[in-house]
């Protein structure tokens, strides 16, 4: 069986190619756009939001505790969300911000020199 043509005539206008050579795409790479940068967020709270990357060492103690804190958890709340380090970490800094960090700094420093 021989296939069915549909001829269709539009009139589509050819815009002319135009090649950009590499001084003038270098050009346009490095001027200043005009277009605003959106304004920086100031508080992610949502864990589903992505944040920045911090690398950090603990002490060996503290991470002994940190993972025993993590398991007891678990182990009061078998049915609840898996608890992360990470998530932690991020509680313990929100927690931090209602503190007076200069005594605390101030505190953690006099401890730890002697």
């Amino acid at each position: 069986m021989p296939k069915e043509q549909i001829l269709a005539e539009v009139n589509v206008p050819q815009l002319p190619q135009r090649r950009v050579g590499v001084v003038e795409k270098a050009a346009a790479i490095l001027q200043p756009s005009n277009v605003p940068s959106p304004a920086p967020q100031t508080h992610l709270s949502a864990p589903t939001l992505s944040g920045v990357k911090v690398t950090f060492r603990l002490l060996p103690d503290q991470v002994t505790w940190l993972k025993k804190k993590i398991q007891s958890y678990h182990a009061a709340h078998p049915r609840a969300v898996r608890l992360t380090t990470q998530e932690v970490i991020r509680m313990l800094v929100d927690h931090a911000k209602t503190l007076d960090l200069d005594k605390l700094i101030a505190r953690y420093r006099a401890q730890n020199s002697e």
